[in-house]
């Protein structure tokens, strides 16, 4: 889904999630998604299984204290529920998706 925040428009990169096509892919003006295997569909794939997540590692308290500042540019009015966020989720590094968290 696409994200709103403030006066930023977020796109996903895989709108169809973690096993569909990039957005670029999905995005083609000739409407064909060629499968990873170089095969064109004149479809896009139907959604695979998810399949769990490999254990990802810790942000290091560098990269937490940089989105934090991001987050609180954008969001100046939710600074306890920002870090709330980065500390229920210390693996996240994606900026749009800490926003969904936000936001939801």
């Amino acid at each position: 889904m696409f994200t709103f925040v403030e006066d930023h428009f977020m796109i996903p990169d895989d709108p169809l999630g973690r096993n569909g096509p990039h957005l670029d892919m999905f995005l083609r003006k000739d409407g064909r998604y060629v499968s990873p295997a170089g095969v064109p569909s004149t479809r896009l794939p139907a959604a695979r299984p998810q399949r769990p997540a490999p254990s990802l590692p810790d942000r290091s308290p560098g990269e937490t204290s940089e989105l934090k500042r991001k987050l609180y540019d954008i969001f100046p009015d939710q600074k306890q529920r920002i870090d709330r966020i980065l500390s229920d989720n210390p693996y996240m590094r994606d900026l749009n998706a800490l926003s969904g968290l936000l936001l939801g």
